[in-house]
């Protein structure tokens, strides 16, 4: 349900059962979005409001006598901080706030890259997905730009494969990092929060909103460790039927 509840009602018309069936399920859809923008409202909401007793926290902190009490309490601070930033980005991140149309993918991936190599890193593109796909243009670039980022941040470099039929097309960013061998940890790794490697810091939401997005499209993604080494993030979005 949650991967098809942002696409247009089902249109009202033929035989009055069917009639009856595609109201309760418009209504119950408008119930369902009203329900997610208004729990994305609130966490908006916390989220804000927590940010003025932490800077009263951080003004309090620079008063104390004790230096190493103060640089402890910093690194606490600054921790809740980027905890708090990154529900922000989250909730923004996940939040439909515009009309579903035709995305170009290849420009979009395309456009990715460009922004990669200009930052120095490598990054090739190969494969076309050759047709728009649908969707909404924002949070599609959001997952996109999060699933580079992690690929960057873990392999140095990375490469963009794309391919696809007439149902769907799938975008897989594989990077030469040291992957996930753990198991139980890779399955982990979609959880909000959880990060299945310290070493690059972040605060774990990456892969939690660009899966969260991947459903709002009706697709998937999945990770796996690549046989040559790294890892692969495919993203399968369906093509309008």
């Amino acid at each position: 349900m949650s991967g098809r509840i942002y696409r247009p009602p089902l249109p009202v018309g033929g035989p009055l059962e069917v009639r009856r069936a595609a109201q309760s399920f418009n209504s119950m859809q408008r119930q369902l979005t009203a329900s997610f923008a208004e729990r994305a409202r609130f966490l908006t909401a916390v989220s804000h409001d927590l940010r003025s007793p932490l800077t009263r926290l951080r003004l309090r902190t620079e008063m104390l006598p004790d230096a190493q009490w103060r640089e402890r309490l910093r690194g606490d601070l600054d921790e809740m901080d980027a905890m708090v930033r990154a529900t922000l980005d989250a909730v923004q991140g996940i939040e439909v706030t515009e009309a579903r149309r035709d995305i170009d993918l290849d420009s979009m991936l395309e456009g990715l890259a460009e922004d990669a190599r200009e930052a120095g890193h490598r990054v090739t593109v190969e494969g076309r997905a050759e047709r728009p796909v649908a969707g909404y243009p924002r949070n599609l670039k959001r997952c996109l730009q999060n699933l580079l980022d992690n690929a960057i941040r873990y392999g140095g470099d990375a490469s963009i494969h794309v391919t696809g039929d007439a149902r769907a097309v799938c975008v897989a960013i594989r990077d030469n990092g040291p992957g996930i061998p753990d198991e139980a940890t890779l399955a982990r790794v979609f959880e909000p929060y959880f990060r299945g490697s310290t070493v690059s810091g972040g605060t774990g939401l990456g892969l939690t909103i660009a899966q969260s997005i991947a459903a709002t499209h009706g697709g998937t993604l999945t990770l796996r460790n690549r046989t040559t080494g790294g890892l692969e993030a495919a993203l399968v979005l369906p093509r309008e039927t």
